[in-house]
This record gives C-alpha cells, structure tokens and sequence, in this order.
C-alpha cells in the first residue's frame, strides 16, 4: 500500500547527477529556460511539447530495453540515446517535439519533484516504471560494473520502497521485465494507451533500426528481444548467493515475492535454506 509520504532519498545510495556529456549539451541560463517553455507552448511556431515520458525502475529492470524500443519506434519524440535526469531534460533540453522521453533508474526517487515541474505548464509527464523479479535484479551482473553483483542489497531495497509508493499513481504504468520479453505486442499497446503517442514500427523490431550512437552497454549488445534472461538467476552458479539473502541479508525476500506477484507461496525456497 502506498505510504503517505515518499521514503527518504539516501544520497550515499542515489547519484542525482546527469552524465557530464549530456549537461555538457544543455542550456543552462534561466532566461533559455524561459525560451523552452515558450518554445513547448507552441508561441515561437515550433512544435509545442506534449508529454514527458519518464521511464525508470529497478536497475536491471530492463528500462534500457524499453528506452531503446520507445527511441527507435515511437513517433515524433524527442530522444537522447543515453541515461538522462529527467529534471534536467525538462528544464534544459532543447527539443521541438510532441513527445519527450528519458530514461534513468534514480529518476524513480524524483517522481514528486518531476511532477511538480510541469504543474504550472502545458506539457504534463507520464512515467513508466519497470519491475523485475528481485532474484534477477539481485544476482544480475553489467558490462561496467565490477566483478560483483551490480545491485546492492541496500540500493534494491531503497529501490522497492520508492517503487512501493509511487506504483499506485494513476499517471504511472507499471511494466514487468517479463511482459516486456514475452509479450511485447501487448506492452507497446498499454503503453500506446498510457501516453497516446503512435509508433512507427513494433517494439519487437526495434533492434532492426537503433542507431549507433545509442548507449547499449546495459543491453551487453544488440540482439532480438529475449526472454531467457527471466530464469537466469535460476542457474546453480547463483545458489550460495540467493541461500546467503534468505538466511540474513534479505530474510524478507520470500514475502516481497509474493506481494510483487512472483510467487504464491515460500515453497521455492527449500533449495536454498
């Protein structure tokens, strides 16, 4: 159930700051901030802004999947190929748009200053917030990371309170990992129905089209969409890890697998205890 108030935001957890490359390309002055919202209300005759999509959740999560789908097949929108703070976008970006869309996991831990950004302006903001099995997320491994598992215990767990009180707001859509793998056809249309932009081809063939300059290292390459990633933690190699969670680093992981809807019961847990 979503709490009254958003959890804290633990800065040795969260890195707020945008790539050096991407603030190295904005304009920063506050009277260009006022240019980008007279260019977004459509009264210099560009192409006014609509919407800011937002995608964010789990690291791991598969939001550079999503974001390199939504880069390569929605319509008119403007992208950026890489990880952005979205409260940077919105009050820095140059754009001529209809549609905006960023992608960075931290940006989950924003929402409610995201939101306050456009309430007095004629664009809004939709998020799109991904899920992914914990066990995944946990024993998942990445390209720039180190040798050890990406997503800490406390960087999850700060994940899964965020992700716990704003899941529920009537402007978020929440896509599991999962759906995005196996049934793509039907995300593209939530998400179609969710934000009202149109695509110019399926999600499904976005590899066919992504540009070079797009930041695929999370990816770890370019490829057809692949739904065995979803069982990978189910390898043996991961077994002491996932005994070690239960037994004292994450004793709540059965019940949260439950509430996330990835389990009806603790029964998957005899192998590991």
């Amino acid at each position: 159930m979503k709490s009254a108030s958003p959890p804290p935001v633990d800065p040795s957890i969260v890195w707020p700051a945008p790539p050096p490359s991407f603030v190295s390309r904005l304009v920063r002055r506050p009277a260009k901030q006022l240019i980008l919202r007279t260019i977004d209300s459509g009264w210099l005759g560009a192409r006014a802004l609509r919407r800011h999509v937002v995608i964010s959740g789990f690291p791991r999560g598969g939001t550079t999947l999503l974001q390199a789908m939504c880069e390569t097949c929605v319509e008119d929108a403007r992208v950026f190929g890489e990880e952005v703070d979205a409260r940077v976008a919105a009050k820095y970006a140059l754009r001529n748009h209809r549609f905006m869309v960023t992608k960075r996991p931290d940006d989950l831990f924003f929402f409610d200053e995201i939101r306050g950004i456009y309430a007095k302006r004629p664009a809004d903001v939709r998020f799109i917030l991904l899920k992914r099995d914990p066990r995944a997320v946990l024993t998942s491994r990445h390209k720039k990371g180190s040798g050890d598992h990406y997503v800490s215990i406390g960087r999850w767990r700060a994940f899964y309170e965020h992700w716990q009180y704003q899941c529920s707001n009537p402007d978020v859509c929440v896509v599991a990992f999962e759906d995005l793998v196996t049934s793509t056809d039907e995300v593209q249309m939530r998400l179609q129905e969710h934000t009202e932009w149109q695509v110019k081809r399926p999600f499904a063939e976005f590899h066919r089209s992504m540009d070079d300059s797009f930041d695929a290292a999370a990816l770890n390459g370019v490829r057809p969409v692949d739904a065995s990633a979803i069982t990978r933690w189910q390898s043996p190699k991961h077994k002491p890890y996932l005994r070690e969670l239960l037994r004292k680093d994450l004793k709540e992981l059965p019940q949260v697998l439950i509430d996330m809807g990835y389990e009806n019961s603790t029964e998957w847990t005899a192998e590991y205890v």
